[in-house]
């Protein structure tokens, strides 16, 4: 997401502001909901750790499938490639079992618990925020971004499930509840969530699912065609990631197979990976076309001379 409040250099060639936000420690991931299109999200992630991009200790949000990716994929440190196993295993048991027609919770909890970390409260507060939609029997429901603080593993399983949770799929019931309230899946009130502004956060770079049709010139979303836009609600005005976008990988599916992976239907194992290997490779295109590939060369080039300039300095004191 293109931040205009940013300084830009005074001369020269102009740096994308999310160069300036990662040689700065300040550039954030925020991730719509996906449904099983997490995989996209996952395969995003891979390719920027791959790159020295980002990090298990970055600051992410997402909803839904975003919240899992978040929290699994980020700050709980588990490797994007790990989960792509381990949630292609809960894909297929879905697919065997009615989609999970009021068992998906269960599974989606079961899943984050096995995965993430005794301490995963620990690694994920402050870092890896879900979104949620607080049911409020008394006036319109609300979005709610938690994860300043997670009590304990458990409330970290609540807080993502919650976020994941669809009204009358993922249980007999129209909400779960998580910190003593009712809520539903965050896609439906907050579908593109960034962590909080507060702090050093100077750029969020956004991945979203959406195989949007039409982009301006810039490349940002101008209109999408209704029929592929499945969740309520506008769609975001400005994304940095996203399938199908112009400059990034061509879909691997037509446009409306890919959408039915959000909410219809549950890619196999083989579409799971195509859909990931999708997510690795437009995330390096756009790390590439804005610059980030080559600062974040520049910066582990820099980092292997000051190692290598600390060992002889070492070594000629003790000599």
């Amino acid at each position: 997401m293109w931040n205009a409040s940013l300084p830009g250099a005074a001369a020269g060639p102009v740096v994308h502001p999310a160069v300036q936000a990662w040689r700065s420690g300040t550039l954030d991931l925020g991730f719509s909901g996906s449904g099983f299109l997490l995989f996209y999200f996952l395969g995003v992630l891979q390719s920027l750790f791959d790159l020295g991009i980002a990090s298990h200790s970055t600051r992410m949000a997402g909803s839904s499938g975003g919240a899992l990716t978040a929290v699994g994929g980020g700050c709980g440190g588990v490797a994007p490639a790990v989960l792509l196993r381990d949630l292609t295993a809960t894909a297929e048991a879905c697919r065997a079992a009615e989609q999970c027609y009021h068992t998906l919770d269960a599974a989606v909890r079961a899943r984050l618990d096995s995965t993430l970390p005794a301490d995963a409260a620990a690694r994920c507060s402050s870092r890896g925020f879900v979104a949620v939609t607080r049911a409020d029997p008394t006036g319109p429901d609300e979005p709610l971004l938690l994860g300043e603080r997670y009590h304990n593993k458990s409330d970290v399983v609540a807080a993502a499930a919650a976020s994941s949770f669809l009204p009358y799929w993922s249980a007999p019931s129209p909400f779960t509840t998580v910190r003593a309230f009712e809520a539903y899946d965050g896609g439906f009130t907050a579908p593109l969530p960034c962590p909080p502004p507060e702090g050093n956060s100077t750029y969020c770079a956004i991945a979203q699912f959406r195989a949007l049709s039409r982009y301006n010139t810039e490349g940002n979303v101008t209109s999408p065609a209704p029929e592929l836009d499945p969740l309520p609600g506008p769609p975001p005005p400005e994304v940095d990631i996203a399938p199908g976008k112009p400059g990034l990988s061509p879909l691997p599916f037509p446009p409306a197979t890919w959408d039915s992976f959000s909410l219809t239907s549950i890619p196999n194992a083989t579409a799971a990976r195509l859909i990931f290997d999708t997510g690795a490779a437009d995330a390096a295109q756009w790390a590439r076309a804005v610059g980030l590939e080559a600062a974040a060369a520049a910066g582990a080039r820099g980092g292997r001379r000051r190692a290598r300039g600390g060992a002889g300095a070492a070594q000629r004191q003790r000599a």
